[in-house]
């Protein structure tokens, strides 16, 4: 048994996810009821494999799969049997927990409501075209508002 085993919960996820991609990979689905006793036959240790376990069972998108009624596997990715609705029932209610949990980690002020609507986008044949206003009107502002190249260049054009 390497230390990685008795070492921190999501190093042994990784671990044990790694050599049994078929199970813990995507698209979740639950798995087999006797998936603790084939772990500890691999020779995880009873602890890790019941934090990992816990770990992996409580996620919401595990316990969807399972409210879903997806077939259970085995470490290989075979099917195993379905859920029971007793399993289903008990899913739907760690789900809501977990749901009203995060409700109360967030403070009312950061819940958003429905985002507001946008505006179309205004597309090219919509759009105004710019103004770009004549040489005379530049001519006529006073010196203050145009900055010194603004009339070193109007000068320039009045060479003509």
């Amino acid at each position: 048994m390497s230390e990685q085993r008795s070492g921190d919960k999501l190093s042994a996820m990784r671990e044990i996810a790694a050599r049994f991609p078929e199970a813990f990979g995507f698209p979740i689905r639950p798995l087999t009821l006797t998936v603790r006793r084939d772990l500890i036959g691999h020779g995880y240790p009873k602890e890790v494999v019941q934090q990992v376990l816990k770990m992996y069972c409580s996620r919401p998108d595990y316990l969807a799969a399972t409210i879903a009624g997806k077939c259970r596997i085995n470490l290989d990715g075979s099917d195993a049997d379905i859920p029971t609705q007793e399993h289903i029932d008990h899913a739907k209610t760690r789900l809501d927990a977990y749901k009203a949990q995060q409700k109360q980690r967030r403070p009312a002020a950061e819940i958003k409501s429905a985002p507001e609507k946008r505006s179309k986008p205004v597309r090219d044949a919509e759009r105004k075209p710019e103004v770009i206003p004549s040489v005379s009107k530049l001519e006529t502002a006073p010196a203050t508002l145009m900055g010194t190249a603004m009339q070193e260049a109007l000068a320039k054009l009045k060479v003509k």
